[in-house]
Formats: structure tokens, C-alpha cells, sequence
């Protein structure tokens, strides 16, 4: 089973407390936090790493902080000392998001903020720039990016795969010519997309 926790993150509560979060996490992920110059950005990365820590101490509490987040051999993040957990993390906007379980699994949120035409027009194939305009375009832009960059990071490609070669089936929930599958949620305003090969009994924390 997959497990999505999504948090809202409280800017002014991690600026005033910053120090003293970042103590509360393993070395390799402190030191993860703290390569990033832009104030907003290790907020977010502190966020996003401290929901992580929560989640690895209901696996295995013993551990503490005496675990490491390496990358493995293709950037994808993993926590050795615990061989049967699998995770992927994401954020956007007010959002951090951690998604869970026994099997390789990818995430990503997005903040529906607009329609780019550029964007799709690199990105998306015909059916997909159809599909986004059955309805709300700037949802479904948003939607389906979602939806490429979590099958992207499942794989562990990330922003090096060519988003347009990822091509979805919408009507069943699968990224074509895979096994892998994806469901989406919403919530104020940002959508949150996971992909795995299994995905029926996932389920969504807020």
C-alpha cells in the first residue's frame, strides 16, 4: 500500500525555530538543508525533511537520527538502514508531500497557478493538449504535468526524462506502455499526483 502525507508548510513558525528543526534531523539531511542559499528554499527542504523523519521513526523509532537520505546511483533518495521502505518527496507552494510503502514509488504537487503554452507545447502530445481543454485548462495543464514529473521521479529520471516521450492514458489511470498507474488528489488549490505499479488501496493523509 501507498501512503501520501501532505503538510502545509508554516513559513513564520520554521523561520523563528529554524536552528533548532534542523538539529531534529539525521547529519546527511542537515547537511542536505543547509546547501541551499535561498532562505525559502531550506525552509521548504527542513519541512519537507522533518515529514520525512516522522515517517522513518514510525517505521523503525530505535533508529533516531542515527539514519542516513543518500541518493542512489541515479539521484533518487533512499534511507539504507531501512531496505524495505520506499518514498519519494515533493513540494509547491504552501505544500510538502511524502509518499510511501513497500514498492518504488513517485510523487509530485504542483500549485495550480496557469496555463504555459510553451510548456505544453514542449511537453504535452496532441491527446494531452486535448484533454486539457475539455474543462478548466489551467487544472488540467496542472494535472497532467503532475502527472509526468511523479512518473518521472518513480523512475528516478527526474527532469532528465523528456516529458513528452511519458505518454498517459487518462481514461485508465496508467502511464502507456508501462505498468505503472497514477492517482491524483486535490487540496486547496494543489494537486498531488502519485505513480506506482499498485495503486488501488492508496491512501491520502492530510
Amino acid at each position: 500500500m501507498i501512503t501520501v502525507v501532505a503538510r502545509k508548510v508554516n513559513t513564520e513558525y520554521f523561520e523563528e525555530n529554524f536552528e533548532k528543526l534542523l538539529d531534529l534531523l539525521p547529519v546527511s539531511r542537515r547537511e542536505y538543508v543547509l546547501t541551499f542559499k535561498q532562505r525559502r528554499s531550506a525552509i521548504v527542504e527542513l519541512a519537507v525533511s522533518l515529514l520525512l523523519d516522522e515517517i522513518v521513526k514510525e517505521h523503525n523509532e530505535a533508529l533516531g537520527t542515527l539514519y542516513d537520505v543518500l541518493p542512489d546511483s541515479q539521484g533518487k533518495p533512499y534511507v539504507p538502514q531501512l531496505t524495505d521502505f520506499c518514498f519519494n518527496l515533493s513540494h509547491s507552494g504552501d505544500y510538502v508531500v511524502v509518499a510511501y510503502g513497500d514498492e518504488t514509488v513517485g510523487v509530485d504537487v504542483q500549485k495550480v497557478e496557469g496555463y504555459r503554452e510553451k510548456v505544453a507545447m514542449k511537453c504535452y502530445n496532441d491527446s494531452e493538449r486535448a484533454f486539457m481543454e475539455q474543462g478548466d485548462v489551467d487544472i488540467n495543464f496542472t494535472l497532467v504535468w503532475t502527472i509526468k514529473e511523479a512518473y518521472a521521479k518513480f523512475t528516478g529520471r527526474g527532469l532528465g526524462e523528456n516529458l513528452k516521450t511519458i505518454e498517459i492514458d487518462l481514461k485508465n489511470n496508467r502511464i502507456q506502455n508501462t505498468v505503472v498507474h497514477f492517482v491524483s488528489q486535490t487540496i486547496d488549490n494543489h494537486i498531488i499526483t502519485v505513480c506506482a505499479e499498485n495503486i488501488n488501496n492508496t491512501k491520502f493523509v492530510y
